[in-house]
């Protein structure tokens, strides 16, 4: 799971900041199809 850390420092920053800032918009997302659904 941790391979990367033993590769290049910064592929391995980028493939963490990539995961959270996916997860985050992937929330963001959901609440806002959500609500837009549950406006009409």
């Amino acid at each position: 799971m941790l391979d990367w850390l033993t590769g290049d420092p910064l592929n391995g920053i980028a493939i963490t900041v990539g995961f959270f800032v996916s997860l985050i918009i992937g929330r963001y997302l959901r609440l806002w199809g959500e609500r837009n659904m549950g406006a009409k």
